[in-house]
């Protein structure tokens, strides 16, 4: 049997699928708030004891209880009596367990459970008959007030319960479904990481999936979300308008013939790449519209390597930029970078990074490179032509980095969830959506697009529950 901590018992008290996220998965968020509760329980989490007139108090206990499951430290322990067996005075009901906690003084029912715990466990380390501690302490420290707390039938009962339910939460493989009492999302550390209102909103989204391979339907399902967010953020399918600005009559792209001779050796994916390539054909072949000053070079298509004029110079040094930062969202919420969908996987290329990166090449690099040359902040000098091959100079490197940094700082209203967020932030949450979408904890994957259509994506659940 698994040992639960006892500090564990407090977290599933207060949300199952906080219990979840810390204990299973080992998810912890350092917050300002984390780091003032550690300082301010630097005194008791010093092992030691001390006297107080009659009473003897020995702090950083450590408790372990085999039978229960359950281990952990009590910051002090409390004895009426000095130089006595701590079992004789838990038979007396003179020993009890003090908890300290850095809020104010409330009745917080999983401050309880896990004060519950430690009276639990301190019994069953001492060989003393259950219910012999019939009480014990919770400090809040910013009240400086002690609330005593009657360890009675009933909340042993309900301590025991939850550490039941504990068990099988952490067997399971997805975590629980989020709380509706989003106060206390609003309150909890790991709300980066949980999204509970996201996960929400995406189970109101509607859905449908027709492939009966699940690990293919997965696959594809993804893929067509990367292109459609792409595509999407690119050109307006319904009047094929650049979205930016108003830019009538766009070729329509043509679109890939399917195999009919050759089997197909990419599980069904091949035609959906070729859309892709398609699709970003076609947007860099009107790219130059959005160009709207004099600038001498121009711009034809998408060259990579070698960059054949200044603008794919800066496409390429800003992808590269980019796909580090998709990288690291990546790395973060546990992905490896190098395994992807759309792009494949080969080594040293971050396939993965690649492929959330589509959703985000538009609205992030594509806007420092236009706003840098319709602001007229660069000229024909801020380049050096070297054997055929553009490159940008180290003071221009040193701009668009600026830009860039500017860019992902910029605080934009989320398309979906409607509040304020940055672009950087917005890259980790399309990263934990689709962590959350591969592990079925959300039905779909919904990609990343600045001008959200209102008649598809608004969820009317998502935003009564976000005023709550």
């Amino acid at each position: 049997m698994v040992d639960i901590p006892i500090s564990q018992m407090n977290a599933f008290a207060y949300c199952p699928r906080r219990f979840y996220y810390e204990f299973v998965l080992g998810e912890m968020v350092v917050n300002e708030f984390v780091l003032e509760g550690q300082q301010l329980h630097e005194r008791v989490d010093l092992p030691g004891s001390s006297t107080r007139g009659q009473k003897e108090q020995l702090r950083h206990v450590y408790l372990c209880a085999p039978k229960l499951g359950l281990v952990g430290y009590s910051d002090l322990l409390e004895a009426e009596e000095s130089h006595t067996d701590l079992a004789d005075l838990a038979r007396a009901g003179k020993l009890y367990p003090v908890e300290y906690k850095k809020g104010k003084m409330g009745k917080w029912i999983s401050d309880h459970t896990q004060l519950c715990a430690q009276a639990l466990a301190l019994e069953e380390a001492l060989g003393v008959e259950g219910g012999c501690i019939k009480r014990g302490y919770i400090f809040y420290i910013s009240s400086a007030r002690r609330d005593e707390v009657e360890i009675d039938e009933r909340l042993r009962n309900e301590t025991l319960t939850m550490l039941a339910e504990a068990r099988l939460v952490m067997r399971a493989d997805q975590p629980p479904a989020p709380i509706t009492n989003w106060r206390k999302c609003r309150d909890c550390s790991l709300e980066p990481i949980c999204l509970p209102r996201e996960v929400v909103a995406m189970y109101t989204m509607r859905y449908q999936r027709t492939q009966s391979d699940p690990l293919i339907s997965k696959q594809l399902e993804t893929l067509k979300q990367c292109i459609r967010g792409a595509g999407e953020t690119k050109l307006d399918p319904e009047n094929n308008t650049i979205e930016w600005h108003e830019i009538d009559n766009i070729p329509d792209a043509e679109e890939p013939e399917p195999e009919t001779t050759a089997p197909d050796r990419m599980n069904g994916l091949g035609s959906l790449l070729g859309c892709e390539g398609a699709g970003s054909a076609a947007y860099f072949h009107v790219f130059e519209r959005l160009i709207k000053c004099d600038w001498e070079h121009g711009f034809s298509k998408r060259v990579r390597r070698p960059p054949s004029d200044p603008i794919n110079a800066m496409l390429g040094y800003g992808y590269v930029i980019l796909t580090g930062q998709v990288a690291s969202a990546l790395a973060s919420v546990g992905f490896d970078p190098y395994i992807g969908y759309l792009h494949s996987s080969r080594y040293g290329k971050p396939a993965l990074a690649l492929d959330l990166m589509e959703e985000f090449r538009p609205v992030i690099v594509d806007s420092v490179v236009l706003n840098l040359l319709n602001n007229r902040q660069l000229a024909a000098k801020d380049f050096v032509l070297e054997l055929n091959s553009y490159r940008m100079t180290d003071a221009t490197k040193r701009l668009f980095l600026q830009k860039f940094e500017e860019r992902m700082q910029e605080v934009i209203t989320h398309p979906i969830f409607e509040y304020k967020v940055t672009y950087r932030r917005c890259i980790e949450l399309q990263a934990r959506l689709l962590a959350k979408y591969i592990t079925g904890e959300v039905p779909q994957y919904t990609p990343f697009v600045v001008r959200w259509r209102e008649d598809r994506y608004k969820t009317p659940q998502y935003r009564s529950n976000k005023n709550n």
